[in-house]
């Protein structure tokens, strides 16, 4: 018996593709409906049905999302992208007033944490783990005084504090 469920954010090399794309190579068979605020960014993706819905900003990204999950008999709502992520868990309430379909996700403050690399760095140590040494700066500057301050070597990974993309800022 095939499932249905949306997954979110399926742009180009997205973690929603990939999502798709695993779904897809499983035992279980899935009737996928793909989201994206772009259906041309869609393109690698085949065998899904493709659904434009409004950014995850805009204020009725919620009822889009529950029409779409109502009209295709969603089960699940798997969201694909950070923005979407974090939308769908903090409208959860007003999402199960909408629709029967349910968002798979964590709670708010576990994405919180998760969403912030530093913020991460400290639950991890609190746990009693090993996290490499991370602080927060601003520019080079701040960046070379912190290394200084906390006897930081090389090899060093610059990255920003939450997102991907960490070349675009190196």
């Amino acid at each position: 018996m095939s499932i249905s469920l949306i997954v979110t954010g399926v742009g180009n090399a997205s973690t929603g593709e990939e999502i798709c794309k695993s779904l897809q190579l499983g035992r279980q068979d899935y009737d996928i409906t793909a989201t994206n605020v772009e259906l041309d960014r869609m393109v690698v993706v085949d065998g899904v049905r493709k659904v434009l819905l409004p950014p995850a900003s805009d204020t009725g990204y919620l009822e889009a999302l529950a029409a779409v999950a109502d009209e295709v008999e969603a089960r699940f709502i798997l969201p694909g992208s950070d923005a979407e992520l974090l939308r769908i868990v903090e409208g959860s309430e007003e999402l199960a007033d909408l629709t029967e379909a349910v968002p798979l996700a964590n709670n708010a403050e576990a994405l919180r944490i998760c969403m912030d690399k530093q913020r991460t760095a400290e639950v991890v140590r609190q746990a009693g783990m090993y996290a490499p040494k991370t602080f927060e700066c601003t520019g080079l500057e701040s960046a070379l005084g912190a290394m200084e301050r906390l006897d930081v070597g090389y090899p060093l990974i610059i990255k920003p504090k939450s997102g991907g993309g960490g070349s675009a800022h190196v």
